[in-house]
């Protein structure tokens, strides 16, 4: 489901995107819930929750970030401090520095926690058999939810899980189709595809091999362990200092990165509703209140997060429903004929930059 909802809000947004009066590309729900369904009051809701999901959403990921951090030691302020300024030297420079940043780290950082993962799991073998006979056995008990403090933990893993599930690979939240919206390819539903590729990499890769991580080292059930810090025990029970640091690492670089992106749509769809003007002092004030988030941690704002996601999905999802039609004209005329789009591009794209070329020229002249 979530590969489906990916696939057809990228879709749309690589449709309805325009050349911004730089001549770089521009899109995301902000246009797409208007041009694409009609409805202006649709897109206008989205921007207002979007942008609040944004101002809690980032702060969030730092508290994440820095509660791991501090985990091992290190003082929290001089985390907090650390992880902001960070944040300021990347979004204060925009898109271009956010997506050079992300094609670096993120990479690195799946393979970094991809390798540890393996690791644990090669070190837990003879347990595997008996892990997934537990996960069948206990899915359709009541056991996972009730069944006692290690129940009651399991179903903190698991709620924890599913949010972070929506998080990471951020199906149905539309504000990620912003970054999409940018890539040069020569039809929709070229981009499209990476979409579902993020779900499925981030969900069925990741997210498995971290389940399988807790459960074959049998941290899930220990008492004191909270479900914000089980994986980092489930590594540094294998690998010792050195799984707490794989993980550690790996999350701040995580949520590092997230926050980033997080500030700069943010700050796009604040844009879409006040002017350009209003993006500088956005990103001042998601700043701060990152600082802020680092400061108290994700258990203080998470609830608020969950709350404000689940509108920005809701009002997201009424507009991609609705333009289904959109989503299977494109896939049909790519798909009748892939070869044709290797080297052509779609006829909408070469429209758009026929006008904007010709603006600049009536501009110059």
């Amino acid at each position: 489901m979530a590969c489906v909802v990916k696939y057809s809000e990228v879709t749309l947004a690589m449709k309805y995107r325009h050349l911004d009066k730089n001549g770089k590309w521009t899109g995301g729900p902000h246009i797409y819930l208007y041009e694409a369904t009609g409805w202006k009051w649709l897109a206008i809701i989205y921007a207002v929750v979007c942008t609040a999901c944004m101002f809690i959403a980032a702060p969030a990921q730092i508290g994440s970030g820095v509660d791991n951090v501090a985990a091992l030691g290190v003082p929290r302020t001089a985390a907090v401090i650390c992880l902001t300024v960070l944040c300021a030297l990347v979004v204060l420079g925009g898109m271009k520095n956010l997506l050079s940043l992300s094609e670096k780290v993120v990479p690195t950082m799946s393979i970094l926690y991809i390798l540890g993962a393996l690791i644990v799991i090669g070190m837990n073998i003879s347990k595997v058999p008996e892990v997934f006979v537990m996960i069948f056995r206990y899915a359709f008990t009541g056991r996972a939810a009730v069944g006692g403090f290690g129940g009651a933990t399991l179903a903190a893993c698991i709620r924890w899980g599913i949010c972070r599930g929506v998080y990471s690979n951020d199906a149905g939240v539309g504000y990620v189709t912003i970054a999409h919206s940018v890539a040069e390819v020569n039809h929709p539903i070229q981009q499209s595809m990476w979409g579902v590729f993020e779900v499925f990499f981030d969900t069925i890769v990741v997210c498995s091999m971290t389940c399988l991580v807790i459960l074959c080292t049998g941290v899930w059930s220990q008492e004191g362990v909270t479900a914000s810090t089980m994986t980092a025990v489930a590594f540094g029970s294998s690998l010792g200092t050195v799984g707490n640091l794989i993980v550690t690492l790996c999350l701040v670089l995580f949520t590092f990165t997230t926050a980033c992106a997080q500030v700069e749509f943010g700050c796009t769809t604040l844009a879409r509703l006040f002017g350009d003007k209003i993006r500088i002092v956005g990103r001042v004030a998601m700043l701060a209140l990152i600082f802020y988030g680092g400061t108290v941690g994700i258990e203080a704002l998470i609830n608020y997060l969950d709350f404000v996601l689940f509108l920005t999905i809701f009002f997201n999802l009424i507009g991609v429903f609705w333009c289904h039609k959109d989503v299977e004209e494109l896939t049909e005329e790519y798909f009748a004929d892939p070869d044709k789009w290797k080297k052509v591009k779609w006829n909408k794209w070469i429209e758009e930059e026929r006008r904007f070329e010709e603006g600049k020229t009536e501009e110059h002249a």
